[in-house]
């Protein structure tokens, strides 16, 4: 793209070959034109003169010579040779024998025609018409403005193809979603506010992303914080057990035994949620999505979760006829993570309700235990948090359960809440789109 200098440059350049084809063709041309016309019209005074006056009588001279000056729209005199108002080098001319017949000064230029020893003609200055120099003007500026124009055209349909590729590598930059509603046409010809409109989009686009990736970067390391806390706790009771190993009795050794095998157990256990946890995250578009029964779905992760809670009554009315289209594995497993967390804090009761509109659907599942305090409810969804020591490892779980319950909800662009319950637990809200 050319920048304001060199576009200058180039409009001087192009104004100097113009000047240079007119000075060398078109100027030389008419330069010999009006140098012929000139001839001419010299010619054509003096043979007038000499037609006219040299035949006729003396008294009608001035009448002649009144005649010729308008004619040819000059002054005309009729002087004494011997008169002071010719000059002394104009005597001279008209003296010489050449002369005898008219002259003409190419320097005045005076039309000088002897009449007898005594009186000379004088018609002059004899003079063309202007009207070249005006062609001469308006053709250097003509030949400016076509040369200029020429520049500006050609600088202006390269900034129409940048302004063109510009405008389409900036709606590349766009989400996908947008970048498909509102495509870019090739033919469309793109105003400036247009690019600065696309400007302020991707600059938007940019810092949304770029605190994301902070956000992201944030995230993993609290992660890796809480894995390698996970860790430590499994690690250091193997790690004890083995010390213990070597002096126990037999007995012994197998109780030991038998705590590495659990440790290794909860670490493999660790590993797998990590994994998962991982796989979801980074999912994207890869949800395998289908038309599922709501009540069905609701059903089956009760009864995948009932059986480890026999104290705790669940609740469900599946009377719901519905259906949503979902990845069914990973809402059914985000189910049964939220229900497997109401069991192990509820005392008696866990109900689950579902309420539909005609944008989305919201399960709510609710408990009767001892609730989560306003103030801890965002961080129950982070990686291996536990408000207090009640809620360990000893309980139950990786610490992932809740975090991997947000991730899928994420991916299906819905979201999760947690509020109080009726009942005077916790309310956990489900809410998911419905899709055509």
């Amino acid at each position: 793209m050319l920048r304001l200098p060199s576009l200058i440059f180039f409009i001087l350049c192009m104004n100097a070959l113009m000047a240079g084809l007119l000075h060398g063709w078109v100027y030389d041309v008419l330069d010999l034109y009006v140098y012929e016309q000139k001839e001419l019209l010299y010619s054509q005074a003096l043979t007038d003169s000499r037609n006219t006056l040299g035949k006729a009588a003396p008294e009608d001279w001035n009448t002649i010579s009144d005649e010729l000056g308008i004619k040819y729209t000059t002054n005309s005199m009729i002087y004494a040779l011997d008169a002071k108002d010719l000059p002394s080098k104009v005597l001279e001319l008209i003296s010489d024998p050449i002369a005898a017949n008219g002259m003409v000064d190419p320097f005045t230029p005076d039309i000088y025609y002897p009449l007898g020893d005594e009186y000379v003609f004088v018609l002059g200055p004899v003079i063309l018409s202007t009207w070249h120099l005006y062609i001469i003007e308006w053709a250097t500026f003509l030949a400016s403005l076509i040369g200029s124009s020429f520049v500006l055209v050609i600088y202006y349909l390269i900034f129409q193809k940048h302004i063109g590729h510009i405008g389409n590598e900036l709606g590349a930059l766009r989400p996908k979603e947008e970048a498909l509603a509102q495509p870019i046409e090739q033919h469309k010809r793109l105003r400036m506010e247009d690019i600065f409109e696309l400007l302020k989009q991707v600059k938007h686009e940019h810092d949304e992303l770029e605190q994301r990736n902070q956000t992201h970067i944030q995230s993993q390391r609290d992660l890796l914080h809480g894995v390698a806390h996970e860790f430590r706790s499994p690690m250091a009771r193997m790690q004890f057990a083995l010390e213990m190993i070597a002096g126990s009795e037999a007995s012994e050794q197998t109780r030991l035994i038998g705590k590495l095998n659990h440790g290794i157990e909860e670490l493999d256990d660790l590993v797998k949620e990590l994994l998962s946890y991982s796989r979801i995250q980074h999912l994207d578009h890869q949800l395998q999505l289908e038309s599922v029964a709501v009540s069905q779905m609701i059903q089956e992760s009760i009864d995948k979760v009932a059986s480890f809670y026999p104290q705790v009554n669940f609740q469900y009315d599946a009377t719901l006829g519905s259906s949503i289209k979902v990845d069914e594995r990973l809402v059914q497993r985000a189910l049964a993570n939220i229900l497997r967390n109401a069991g192990r804090f509820s005392k008696t009761l866990c109900q689950v309700t579902v309420r539909q509109t005609d944008e989305q659907l919201t399960i709510n599942i609710d408990d009767d235990g001892d609730g989560i305090p306003p103030g801890k409810r965002e961080r129950i969804f982070e990686p291996f948090t536990r408000l207090d020591p009640s809620r360990s490892r000893d309980s139950g779980g990786s610490g992932l359960g809740l975090a991997i319950v947000q991730s899928i909800l994420e991916q299906h662009k819905g979201s999760i809440k947690v509020d109080d319950s009726d009942l005077g637990g916790a309310c956990f809200s489900l809410k998911l789109p419905l899709r055509g």
